[in-house]
Formats: structure tokens, C-alpha cells, sequence
């Protein structure tokens, strides 16, 4: 579900340590602050139910307010395409002057690449070069890292900047090498 809606996972775990963090946040204040655990004698798990219903409440709203404001403001689903790398051999079988762009550094490249690499430009550089892609706006760009990490940030940086289509390929070049396609 959470990549349907187009978050990565370390996206969606950093979300739930914003909402685990809130909720204990709320506990503390409704709880500890307000005094409730000293006008009460009876132990914590003895407590109205009242009360548990709306901790609760008050946990899932505030998880729902977090998941909810940081989907809207990172402008909902993501706006580039995942390829695997077999998808992306076929398109380049049937189409070998296609943009290949490889978001490693030189030193990486060096070691292994993908014949024929349109520009190296890494992830790192990619908001600083974003310029050496001008005129790409409308053309497919296929973006590629060691392990499919990366590529996800650059291609994330790539639609932010209004590139309209990207794909990210999946598994990046060692899941190429591992499926015996050429490589230099």
C-alpha cells in the first residue's frame, strides 16, 4: 500500500517515527502533564476506559494528520516511472540512442557500465548540473545507480525540476551485470 501511494520505505519509516514520536508526545501531555496518573489511584491499565479510547483516538488522528500534511505536501504520488532492468534492456535493444543517465561517481562508472551512457552525472552534482540536461524536458530519460537507490533520489530531483519522463530502473547496474547483459 505505502508504495502505491508512492512513498519509498525509508519515506514511510521516517513518517511513522514523526507519528510514534507525536503519539508519545500527546501521551505525555494528556497523561503525565495534566496529572492524570496522580488523581488516580488505581494502576495505568486500570484507568476509565474513557480515557483509553481517547489516547487512542488521539494517537490515530494524529497519525492520520502526519501520513495525511506530509502526502499533500510532498505533492502526493511520485511523478517518475520504476522499470526493471529487463524492460529497459528490451527498450534499449529496440531503441539504442535512448538517454541513459548514471547517477554514480566517475570512479563507479569506470569500473562497470552500461554501453553507450548518455551523461554521468552523480546524485550528489545532480541539482548543481541540472542545467546540462536542458532541452530533455520531453524526452524519456532511463536513470541508473549501482543498486537502484540513488537513481530513486535523482530521479525524484529530476521531476521536482519539471522532467516529465523518467524512469528509474530498478536494481540498478549490479542487477543488470546479474542478468548477463553486455557491459563494459
Amino acid at each position: 500500500m505505502i508504495q502505491r501511494l508512492g512513498f519509498s520505505r525509508w519515506q514511510s519509516l521516517h513518517r511513522l517515527t514523526y507519528a510514534v514520536a507525536i503519539g508519545g508526545v500527546i501521551h505525555y501531555l494528556f497523561l503525565v502533564k495534566k496529572g492524570i496518573y496522580l488523581k488516580i489511584r488505581r494502576p495505568y491499565y486500570k484507568i476509565n476506559m474513557d480515557y483509553k479510547f481517547k489516547i487512542l483516538f488521539i494517537l490515530i488522528l494524529s497519525i492520520l494528520l502526519i501520513y495525511g500534511l506530509k502526502y499533500i505536501v510532498s505533492a502526493g504520488p511520485k511523478q517518475y516511472q520504476d522499470i526493471s532492468v529487463s524492460e529497459f534492456y528490451g527498450k534499449l535493444k529496440g531503441n539504442p540512442g535512448m538517454f541513459i543517465l548514471d547517477v554514480r561517481t566517475p570512479e563507479e562508472y569506470r569500473e562497470l557500465h552500461i554501453p553507450d551512457t548518455s551523461r554521468i552525472i552523480p546524485v550528489g552534482e545532480l541539482k548543481r548540473r541540472i542545467d546540462e540536461l536542458k532541452g530533455l524536458d520531453e524526452e524519456e530519460i532511463y536513470v541508473i545507480c549501482r543498486s537502484g537507490r540513488r537513481s530513486v533520489t535523482a530521479s525524484e530531483i529530476l521531476t521536482s525540476h519539471g522532467f516529465k519522463k523518467v524512469f528509474n530502473i530498478t536494481g540498478g547496474i549490479m542487477e543488470y551485470r546479474r542478468m548477463n547483459y553486455p557491459v563494459k
